[in-house]
């Protein structure tokens, strides 16, 4: 057996931490060989020695975990929350503080950029209601946080501005205001712990963002049975953007906003009206062409009025198929925004079970427009969902080279890939796989494939002709 893999184990049942890798082994063995030398002891008897000391334990998993992070990390996640859940919470709480979680808080980037953007946003009386809590593992990095003093790399990303604002400069680095830094306490967070000691909660929003990649499938299920216990009965929980879809194992509902996934507990949480934080552009819809005058043939019936695509979008998202089925007949009989509404039926046809007739509608639309991300996806999933994992694949492999930028495009890949026994042999995937559309986790669930960083319409790749869906806006929303 490796001499490490004591260690390893002992890590892992203590932290829940995954030490596979050259690198992770390497740190392992760096600090346990300097560890023997300063105190002269053996690995069985340093090994023990860990067992019997919480103290030693922590000091070990101090020098093993990575620390890397800055403030604002995934800005439109704290935009969401701040500017459009926020508000609600607020209102649904009454008298009650609110209590906001950061699990995995590392040196404090995270819950210290949440308490600014309440303060910048909702002003000293708002943030005043509210308790911030920030929790990790890692001891040393802890007091990092409570001394908060940054260097300029914490800062990227960050306008100058908004860094002066919260900020003071000094010869070791950037200082942060006290106003903020007394917001949120800071506590020895293990998540692997039985329970959680979080004497502050119950929490109506916890972040655990960038942090479950370091946990296998058992570990992250456990912690979100953890993380549920304390929270209170209607509360939000956000991963980090690439980490959400991988995460969704039923025990929170998935919701998504203005094309950002997060998990509720309890009834969905939502702003008051459904409005993006900012203007998207490749959310644009070109108005309907204006009323033409009347002419001779006004005697004859009237022809109804076209239902403008964004209407079908909405309905599409609260679930209204039968109003958004007749809708998009009439957007196919007048022959208007041919592509983006057989792309909507095609969705619909997906969340209603109709497997077959939407992969025929989806192949058609292929055959016409072969790089549009919103159809790539949608096939790979239409044979995901069929069973046919070769065919998943070649949809999502074609969606990654076409549109390298698309973090969905490249997570459904990567599950495909993780499904093969070897590189290269595709087989099926597990039978315990959804039994409707509507309850998968992914973008057909709640009609939003386009991804942050896609070009304008999530259509098009270089060097190609333009596809229709360019020319009236993305299906995408």
């Amino acid at each position: 057996m490796n001499g490490l893999e004591p260690f390893k184990q002992l890590v892992y049942d203590y932290s829940g931490l995954i030490l596979d890798g050259s690198i992770a082994e390497e740190r392992l063995q760096q600090h346990l060989q300097k560890t023997r030398q300063l105190l002269g002891l053996s690995a069985a008897r340093l090994l023990e020695r860990l067992y019997q000391s919480r103290t030693e334990l922590d000091t070990l998993i101090s020098q093993l975990t990575v620390n890397e992070t800055y403030f604002f990390r995934e800005p439109e996640q704290i935009d969401l929350f701040v500017q459009q859940l926020l508000p609600r919470l607020l209102a649904t709480a009454g008298d009650r503080p609110l209590r906001i979680l950061s699990a995995g808080c590392s040196s404090g980037e995270e819950p210290y950029s949440l308490a600014m953007a309440i303060l910048d946003t909702h002003g000293e009386d708002v943030l005043q209601r509210i308790t911030i809590d920030g929790g990790d593992v890692d001891l040393s990095i802890l007091n990092k946080a409570r001394r908060a003093l940054y260097s300029s790399f914490s800062f990227r990303g960050v306008s100058n501005e908004l860094r002066d604002r919260h900020f003071d400069r000094t010869s070791e680095g950037y200082q942060l205001h006290e106003r903020i830094r007394r917001t949120v306490r800071l506590f020895m967070l293990n998540l692997m712990a039985a329970e959680y000691d979080c004497d502050y909660g119950p929490y109506d929003v916890i972040f655990f963002r960038n942090v479950s990649i370091y946990f296998d499938l058992e570990t992250r299920k456990n912690i979100q049975h953890r993380f549920k216990r304390i929270m209170q009965p209607d509360a939000t929980l956000f991963l980090g953007t690439t980490e959400t879809l991988g995460n969704d194992f039923g025990i929170f509902q998935l919701r998504e906003h203005s094309g950002l996934y997060y998990f509720v507990k309890g009834s969905q949480v939502l702003p008051d009206t459904p409005q993006p934080l900012r203007p998207a552009p490749h959310t644009a819809i070109r108005p309907a062409p204006a009323p033409q005058p009347p002419t001779a043939s006004d005697s004859q019936p009237a022809i109804p009025a076209q239902p403008d695509p964004q209407l079908v979008r909405q309905l599409l998202h609260e679930e209204r198929y039968t109003e958004a089925a007749s809708k998009l007949d009439l957007l196919l009989h007048a022959g208007q925004h041919q592509h983006p509404a057989r792309l909507m039926q095609a969705w619909l046809l997906l969340n209603t079970g109709h497997l077959e007739q939407a992969a025929q509608l989806l192949d058609g639309i292929l055959q016409e427009h072969p790089w549009c991300l919103d159809s790539l996806l949608a096939r790979g999933l239409c044979y995901k969902w069929q069973q046919d994992h070769e065919g998943a694949c070649t949809r999502f492999k074609t969606a990654c080279y076409a549109h390298a930028d698309s973090w969905l495009a490249q997570y459904f890949y990567g599950d495909c890939l993780r499904h093969d026994p070897q590189p290269g042999v595709a087989r099926a995937p597990p039978a315990s796989g959804p039994a409707h559309p509507v309850s998968c986790p992914g973008c057909c669930q709640r009609l939003s494939v386009a991804t942050a960083g896609t070009t304008a319409t999530g259509c098009i790749v270089p060097d190609r002709a333009a596809p229709a869906c360019l020319e009236t806006g993305s299906f995408a929303s």
